[in-house]
């Protein structure tokens, strides 16, 4: 959703347009998206389809009404007016995920939106908490590594060793264990935006392909009493 934020700031990268172009969908290929984008050779691509037209020309009037609008007006016209919310409905029934906990991540993105009179500012504060957390995530890792002085000497012991995604960089065995790989966990639930789930997708990467010979991806049935649906990521890498 993040995405559309940042193309009604102007950010017209392809990147951006990508993440959102069938989000609802639209139809719209991804070989007609262009590096810059502009609606005008997207329109040139489907000149000689009228209904493609109206399609494209619609999403150029809704990210112009996004730049009129407050973060939090923005958002509720992104779920309402596109028709994001029918997306949404769409991925909690494809990957079964929980409708409440789905929608109670969108009520605390809208409510932290509130205090932001308009989406630049919004955006500069993502940017900020982005750099926050990878600059986070490098500290853990460092002292991680001054911990261990010689991983790849503990990696070659017949014992088990637990590490977390961040400490595996680097090392491989011959069989790996990811637990808890679940929604709510693996992504983290508090992971709300486009660019957290990202980094949270690469991160699994990383323990995934520490296994030379074996994974194991193991998900409970249920947590605390609740049940719980395989995290995403397994679908997305084919496993």
């Amino acid at each position: 959703m993040a995405a559309y934020f940042k193309l009604a700031a102007g950010k017209y990268d392809r990147e951006n347009v990508v993440r959102i172009i069938n989000k609802p969908v639209r139809y719209v290929k991804r070989a007609m998206i262009t590096q810059p984008f502009s609606f005008e050779a997207l329109r040139c691509s489907y000149e000689d389809n009228q209904n493609m037209l109206e399609i494209i020309n619609d999403m150029q009037f809704d990210i112009k009404m996004l730049a009129k609008l407050t973060p939090y007006a923005a958002v509720n016209y992104i779920l309402k007016g596109i028709g994001y919310e029918d997306y949404i409905e769409e991925e909690i029934t494809a990957k079964r995920l929980n409708r409440e906990e789905v929608y109670g991540k969108l009520e605390e993105l809208k409510q932290s939106l509130r205090k932001y009179t308009d989406i630049k500012q919004w955006l500069i504060y993502i940017h900020e908490q982005s750099e926050e957390q990878k600059h986070q995530s490098y500290n853990k890792y460092n002292n991680h590594d001054r911990k261990k002085t010689n991983k790849s000497d503990a990696a070659q012991h017949d014992a088990i060793n637990i590490y977390t995604m961040h400490g595996c960089k680097g090392l491989e065995f011959k069989a790996v264990f990811i637990t808890d790989v679940c929604e709510g966990i693996i992504p983290y639930n508090k992971a709300l935006l486009d660019s957290q789930i990202e980094e949270e997708r690469r991160l699994m990467y990383v323990a995934m392909t520490r296994a030379k010979e074996k994974l194991y991806l193991v998900y409970p049935k249920k947590r605390y009493g609740q049940d719980t649906a395989m995290s995403r990521f397994i679908s997305e890498a084919s496993v």
